[in-house]
């Protein structure tokens, strides 16, 4: 670790959180564990999941609490422990819908059927190189003002537009690209947002797995209530029957959709 670690020192208390999560995942057993600040406790809990991923071929999930913490795991502790260790193996991040941008919602804004806002027009001419580009279509991975990312929900993926196996580009969506490379991956990074919601959903987000390493987890109880608990608005309502019927010449209704109108 100190080779790939510039300044890197060694810390018992993380070889002993390390040692531990390896006997318990050894052992199948729970554990509890609480460290200060500075100790490394992300790359205590890395060494032994990649470890027990690659020699057991059994998938290990991350979650943490914030987005911001998933990006640097996968940014930068992720590429520590491929050089630390020389394993081979695969991840990938578990994000939201919404942090994807949607083919169909692209190329109708670009084919001029929905009208734009000036900003809204400044935002897609900022994305214009990036959308033709991009591999992962990840929101994240744009660099523009805040300003004009405040348009992203207009290219945004989103559960109540989307038409699933009916869209014409299936083939390019940047969800089921995501999606497959679950299917793959020995580790996979996600958030305590998306697991608890993936617990609701009747088709699962994140593939089958048997480990899972809850990080900041001081707060888990409350983002579990909030998540497991329904919830039921007039807006989710509107929007619900705003799916049956057509709303634009360029996006009909599942109603209108089945009578072929």
């Amino acid at each position: 670790m100190a080779n790939s670690v510039p300044g890197y020192s060694c810390r018992s208390e993380q070889v002993k959180l390390a040692a531990a999560i390896a006997h318990n995942f050894e052992a199948k057993e729970f554990l509890v564990a609480e460290v200060g600040t500075g100790v490394g406790k992300t790359l205590a809990y890395l060494v032994p999941a990649v470890l027990w991923a690659v020699t057991e071929k059994e998938r290990v999930v991350i979650s943490t609490k914030t987005k911001a913490l998933q990006q640097q795991i996968a940014e930068k502790d992720i590429p520590i422990i491929v050089q630390s260790l020389g394993k081979d193996f695969k991840f990938a991040e578990a994000k939201g819908r919404d942090n994807y941008l949607c083919w169909r919602k692209y190329i109708n804004i670009i084919s001029g059927r929905r009208k734009l806002d000036l900003t809204e027009q400044e935002f897609i001419q900022a994305i214009l190189a990036w959308a033709e580009q991009t591999a992962t279509g990840d929101r994240n991975e744009l660099k523009i003002d805040g300003r004009l990312l405040r348009s992203w929900g207009i290219v945004a993926a989103d559960r109540y537009t989307c038409w699933k196996e009916m869209c014409p580009y299936t083939e390019k969506c940047f969800r089921i690209k995501m999606l497959k490379r679950l299917e793959s991956a020995d580790i996979i990074i996600t958030n305590h947002a998306l697991m608890l919601s993936d617990l609701m959903l009747p088709f699962k987000i994140l593939p089958e797995y048997r480990h899972l390493i809850i990080d900041e987890a001081h707060t888990f109880d409350k983002e579990s209530f909030d998540k497991l608990s329904c919830r039921f608005h007039r807006d989710v309502f509107v929007e619900y029957l705003g799916q049956l019927y057509t709303r634009t010449p360029y996006e009909k209704g599942y109603l209108s959709m089945l009578s072929g109108k």
